[in-house]
């Protein structure tokens, strides 16, 4: 029933911005690429103009920033080649939004099945695991199945508890 895929709320002295971060990959009609449409990216910074003093947390599937990536294949040569679904291929103009409004305190997202906290720029990247894992064959890397709690406080901060399931994988 959204009218858009992509939307935001107030609640308990937070804004949240839930957004849709999978986008079509014109160079490959079959797969996908992180990052936002014109409309959406437009829509996002009217919004986070709207509320200036207010903790902001952004929710995305594919993460803005992570450092999973970085166990990425290598191509021939030894460089490391990064796939465009694995984080937002716009991240330039993302980042510039970002830090025109120091009141984004947390960027949330999953995709990466794994575990892991960068904070850059005044801001904290969150990935948070995954309740499939290797969807549900087990641990993906080094993180079991499990969920995230988050603890959101007044100043902007944010804890993070993760939860394993503590189940075994059935073959």
């Amino acid at each position: 029933g959204l009218t858009k895929p992509y939307y935001s709320f107030d609640q308990a002295g937070w804004h949240f911005v839930v957004l849709d971060s999978v986008r079509p990959d014109t160079d490959d009609p079959s797969g996908y690429i992180g990052g936002l449409d014109n409309e959406q990216f437009e829509w996002l910074k009217a919004d986070l103009a709207a509320s200036p003093k207010t903790p902001t947390l952004l929710v995305t599937h594919i993460p803005i920033l992570t450092i999973s990536v970085l166990d990425a294949p290598c191509e021939k040569g030894g460089d490391m080649k990064i796939s465009g679904g694995l984080l937002y291929t716009d991240w330039p103009r993302v980042n510039k939004v970002l830090l025109a409004n120091p009141q984004v305190k947390c960027v949330i997202g999953g995709h990466m099945h794994r575990i892991d906290r960068v904070e850059f720029q005044g801001i904290t990247h969150l990935c948070n695991g995954a309740v499939s894992a290797n969807w549900w064959k087990g641990k993906h890397y080094e993180t079991s199945e499990g969920y995230a709690v988050l603890d959101l406080f007044d100043d902007g901060t944010v804890e993070r508890t993760y939860t394993e399931f503590g189940w075994k994988a059935q073959p």
